[in-house]
């Protein structure tokens, strides 16, 4: 989703940076792809996130659901960063498509995943936590982009309470 709207969205010339996103490394293929597309990229470590925001416009994450309090579930990492965008004045937009909301859930609980620890330390493993999604808390977040374009929390709030009634009508009916 992220590159799908980015690719169009984003000028030729703009500076593309893209966290390795560990354990699984999604980040560096979405850098490869980015960089055949023509795009100048950078791939940094999870860690450097704050400091890469020093020279970033916007923070974009996508999401793999959103919440009924609005908070995105991302990857893990996803808090950190936001937290870095805020304190340097910078925006955060989530990005994903309206069906993602999760109208019954908030973010104190909705299940996070987790992967195995292997993931984190093959060596040993027992001594990992590896969970892999978080929480985005709705504070952080400065506007979403959907299908139906940005919208800020208040419109989205609307879009949650739309997706609310939709489930609620399907509970009736089955």
């Amino acid at each position: 989703t992220v590159e799908a709207a980015l690719l169009p969205a984003a000028p030729p010339d703009c500076l593309v940076i893209v966290a390795e996103s560990r354990p699984l490394l999604e980040g560096r293929q979405l850098l490869r792809r980015l960089r055949e597309g023509g795009r100048p990229v950078r791939c940094i470590t999870d860690a450097q996130i704050a400091l890469a925001m020093r020279e970033a416009d916007l923070l974009l994450l996508g999401a793999d659901a959103i919440c009924s309090d609005l908070a995105a579930v991302n990857k893990a990492g996803s808090h950190l960063a936001a937290l870095a965008a805020r304190s340097l004045g910078k925006p955060c937009a989530i990005l994903a498509d309206t069906f993602k909301i999760n109208a019954e859930l908030s973010s104190h609980d909705i299940p996070l995943e987790e992967g195995p620890g292997r993931e984190v330390w093959e060596e040993a493993p027992e001594l990992c936590a590896n969970i892999t999604f978080e929480p985005v808390p709705p504070g952080l977040i400065t506007f979403y982009v959907t299908e139906k374009g940005p919208l800020p929390p208040r419109e989205m709030r609307e879009e949650a309470a739309r997706w609310k009634r939709l489930a609620q009508e399907a509970a009736r009916i089955a």
